[in-house]
């Protein structure tokens, strides 16, 4: 996920949890992980929808994102002033001075055809009220920032005439639209949480549209009242309010209990469950829930073919029940259970439920049903290790039943192809576009089963494609974009393509992290074949001498509610701010909290499962920089001491940025004072000295700080976006600008930099610290592909010709920067099929465009036989002098990046830069402006 100039991914369906009673009424809601929409024009229409907006606070500094049929999404701003006659307003007093507050307006027109839909109910409309960030110019995302999750609304039947009307508080995820009722709303608090607990009392902090400070209010655990308060202000904003009650405090209050905030306002009532949000990152949480056994446990199914023990960690939960189906997705439980609580040593419970259930269970599906603030909320297990067709139950397996033939002598990379696995030549795709065109010569389209099949080619031709082309190629591994179960695909539809709009996605949108996607295999339904279909794929790659990356997206879930995380123990998993709600560090509506304990131990053991289990050779964290330091080095380290320290030899590399610069969540400043109280007698995840967001390290990094990343394990890489951009020019309000190659020879100091490892001692790029950390590349799944890049122009502007035929000088261009990104030290990097001018006809952000844009056109190497020869014959340099140049092992000493610039010339671009290790001198003579040079190591020669 590319999130320098951030271009997210859409996501393409809602999901709503039985939670959702009780989360609406949060600022937080139940939402879906929403990313950035693509921006049309607002089409001129025959109908209007007014939305009246009311800011309790009166600053009416918002502007709206909003979509519905035939619209993905586009800006609209709010009117000025209030219109005439405006009904939703409210009069109230305020330091005893009578004040009345009236809605703003925003004016959506809509055609024909959109009005139809909105009103027959067959469409919704989709909205998000944003507020300002301060910035004045840049993208809307860049101007405004999300306030909630998505608000989608049901017009139907709703317009009278041509005109239907949206009534919305600011920041309250709930929507009317009927006046009375929204009017009504206006009595109502929202987001009602405990926010600070102490040994004399506890702190309850709620908004409201009205200010309420002097208004009496009551908590009740259950029934029985607790106690009273009067409501104060809180801090400049009028409508935002605490209450102090002496009667809770950390030596009787519950976390599991439903306790609940009344009172009434102009005679309307209010009962509301208070939240535990922000209590989750106190010490008292951390000491009684985070405990030594907690951490140690292992959660999920636990097989054998006697019995089937079902664990899973949910300390708020009132109750968790289990079901038994003999179906993956239909049909009812054939048996409901309930789990019971663990009883730790000392008689203390630290939230682990858990259930033996006898007899062989091998293939039967589960569910869990957990009860948390008074809602029962049924979900899939989230440390389920397989499952049924759209993730939606767990499966019980037998992984042992599910390996394929041979597999017990299959090795990682490190074992398989010692020499292979010190260069890394990293070739990136997606498992649909690897095989789903028609010159695949493929059998199994879009599957993994793709990788294992011999032998194929371009159908009449003798053009190699899939694993025969990947060896005649010579990469050392494959990414593999997201393989997890993610939530975007239908899985029971498959190969429904019709080259406009079919089943796919890149997959950045987790639903179950330790199952592989379904959509993938070629049963979905049968939990078991996707994982021998997954180790099938995995064997052959091995056995072709290549290693497998696999890329994790453990820095957001597709959605909160009806996801198995957040409905097992709500707010946990992912970072809040000051008054509950989300943070968007992703872009996509959330991130999860690496730094609280049981997200630590997850977020490890899910890595060490794929490594062990899938015999994954290496992972590419997704806005690693979202996650923090000391987990990532944790990783690290549990990784090394795989198979007797040759885990070390296991590639990690990621994104260090994130989608939200440098803020940071206050939930994440709370967890880490309360750590250094709370860490005496906890378990090994809950260690938080001296930590830091990897963001704030990547930060430094780019702004001259030469030691940042050096917190960072030497082993964990980060992608050169300076690099990148230097070579190539960097993606701009969706449009490609030039650099290094293509017109801005100024540029050529990220390129010096990246050359060297991220070590050059130049005031521009990325300073990584070390060699290994250094990710050189051109091109990746988000933005541009290379060659669309370099011709220049955004989607729709040419026809397809234009990027389809191998304009001589542009493929010069591509071959000056494969030349340099590749002679870099450090991991090499290259989107599948860059090598033969792969082409999405300018789209630069195709995570969901049908195949037909997306797959790899193998019958493009004869246009670009000449560039593929080029890549062909780089990546056999590389691996020909790799113990003396390029080995990755030798890579994590600094000096070993170091060479000398003898000719850099900034008017034109021209460098020659020499690097002498161990014996052997590399050269690279590298000309922009005259399309020439060459790369040299000892006697061996290539001229671009």
């Amino acid at each position: 996920m590319r999130v320098e100039h951030i271009k997210p991914k859409m996501r393409a369906r809602v999901y709503f949890a039985l939670i959702a009673a009780i989360l609406v009424a949060l600022l937080t809601a139940v939402v879906t992980a929403v990313c950035m929409r693509v921006r049309p024009a607002d089409a001129a229409g025959t109908a209007k929808i007014t939305i009246h907006i009311y800011d309790p606070e009166q600053h009416y500094n918002v502007a709206g994102w909003i979509w519905m049929p035939s619209l993905d999404g586009a800006e609209y701003n709010i009117s000025a002033t209030a219109a005439a006659g405006e009904q939703f307003k409210k009069t109230y007093t305020y330091n005893n001075k009578p004040e009345t507050n009236v809605a703003r307006t925003m004016t959506v027109n809509v055609t024909e055809a959109q009005r139809i839909a909105l009103n027959d109910g067959s469409a919704e409309l989709g909205m998000l009220i944003c507020g300002a960030t301060g910035a004045t110019q840049g993208e809307f995302w860049a101007r405004y920032q999300k306030e909630t999750g998505d608000v989608t609304v049901n017009l139907k039947s709703l317009f009278g005439g041509n005109e239907a009307h949206v009534y919305y508080i600011r920041r309250d995820s709930t929507v009317y639209t009927d006046i009375e009722e929204a009017k009504n709303a206006l009595n109502r608090v929202i987001g009602v949480r405990f926010t600070k607990l102490t040994a004399s009392s506890t702190r309850i902090e709620f908004e409201s549209a009205i200010p309420l400070a002097g208004t009496q209010v009551s908590v009740y655990k259950g029934n029985t009242e607790l106690g009273t308060a009067v409501a104060q202000q809180r801090g400049e904003e009028k409508c935002a309010s605490y209450a102090e009650f002496n009667a809770l405090n950390s030596g009787n209050f519950d976390f599991t209990a439903n306790y609940v905030l009344k009172l009434t306002v102009d005679g309307v009532k209010t009962e509301l469950p208070i939240l535990n949000i922000a209590l989750l990152d106190s010490a008292e949480f951390i000491k009684k829930y985070e405990t030594a056994d907690a951490q140690n446990l292992e959660y999920g199914a636990l097989y054998t073919s006697a019995s089937t023990t079902f664990r899973v960690w949910a300390p708020i939960a009132t109750s968790v029940g289990l079901k038994l189906y003999n179906d993956g997705q239909n049909g009812d439980a054939y048996s409901v259970l309930a789990l019971k609580k663990r009883v730790q040593s000392g008689g203390a419970w630290s939230g682990v439920w858990e259930l033996t259930v006898d007899g062989n269970l091998d293939g039967k599906y589960y569910t869990y049903v957990v009860s948390n603030y008074g809602a029962e909320t049924e979900t899939i297990d989230p440390y389920a290790k397989a499952c049924g067709a759209n993730g939606l139950r767990g499966m019980v397996v037998n992984l042992d039943g599910t390996n394929p033939a041979g597999w017990a002598n299959d090795k990682h990379l490190y074992a398989k192809n010692p020499a292979a696995a010190d260069v890394p030549i990293v070739w990136e795709a997606s498992v649909g576009d690897f095989s789903s065109s028609s010159d695949s010569g493929m059998k199994y389209k879009g599957k993994y089963l793709a990788f294992t099949e011999q032998n194929t080619t371009v159908p009449g031709t003798n053009l190699k494609t899939g694993i025969s082309y990947l060896k005649d190629l010579g990469i050392t591994y494959v990414h593999l974009n997201p393989v997890y179960d993610f939530a975007t695909v239908d899985e029971t539809e498959l190969n429904k393509a019709d080259n406009t709009k079919d089943n796919f996605n890149w997959g950045y949108d987790p639903q179950n992290y330790n199952i592989p996607e379904g959509s993938f295999s070629t049963d979905p339904a049968n939990g078991a074949v996707r994982i021998n279909e997954f180790k099938q794929m995995v064997m052959a790659l091995h056995n072709a001498g290549i290693g497998v990356v696999m890329d994790v997206v453990y820095n957001h879930t597709y959605s909160t509610g009806g996801q198995a995380l957040h409905d097992t123990v709500p707010f946990y998993y992912h970072r809040t701010e000051s008054r509950g709600q989300f943070t968007n560090d992703s872009g996509c509506g959330n991130a999860t909290a690496s730094e609280r304990s049981m997200v630590r131990k997850y977020i490890i053991e899910s890595i060490l499962y794929w490594a062990n289990e899938y015999h994954i050779d290496g992972f590419r964290f997704d806005l690693m920089g979202i996650h923090d330091k000391v987990t990532l080095n944790a990783v690290r380290a549990e990784l090394d001491k795989l198979d007797n320290g040759n885990g070390r030899k296991l590639l990690i590399y990621g994104e260090p940025w994130s989608a939200d610069g440098t803020y940071v969540a206050d939930s994440y400043k709370l967890r880490i004072e309360s750590t250094a109280e709370a860490i005496a007698g906890t378990g090994k995840y809950t260690q938080n000295a001296d930590n830091i967001m990897v963001k704030l390290l990547f930060s430094s990094a780019s702004n001259g700080d030469e030691k940042a990343l050096n917190q960072l394990d030497p082993r964990i890489a980060v992608f050169n976006g300076s690099g990148r951009d230097g070579l190539r020019g960097e993606c701009r309000d969706r449009a490609p600008t030039s650099g290094w190659v293509n017109g801005a020879p100024s540029n050529l100091g990220r390129v010096r930099r990246m050359l060297e490892g991220g070590i050059g001692g130049f005031a521009e790029g990325l300073y990584t610290g070390t060699g290994s950390r250094n990710v050189a590349y051109a091109a990746a799944h988000d933005n541009y592909t290379l060659w669309d890049h370099i011709r220049g122009a955004k989607h729709g502007n040419q026809p397809a010709l234009y990027y389809d035929h191998a304009e001589t000088n542009d493929v010069k261009r591509c071959k000056l920067v494969a030349s340099a990104y590749m002679m870099s030290t450090g991991i090499s990097f290259m989107l599948a099929g860059e090598e033969m001018g792969r082409t999405k006809y300018g789209n630069e952000n195709s995570y969901n465009s049908p195949s037909k844009l997306n797959r790899i056109t193998w019958s493009r190497q004869s246009e670009f036989a000449e560039l593929y020869a080029y890549y062909k014959s780089l990546i056999a340099l590389r691996k020909q002098y790799a113990p003396q140049l390029f080995s990755y092992e030798k890579s994590i000493t600094p000096s070993f990046s170091s060479g000398s610039f003898v000719t850099t010339d900034y008017q034109t671009g021209r460098f020659v830069f020499t690097r002498t290790k161990n014996g052997a001198t590399l050269t690279l003579d590298l000309d922009p402006s005259t399309l020439s040079g060459y790369v040299k190591i000892g006697n061996d020669r290539l001229n671009v």
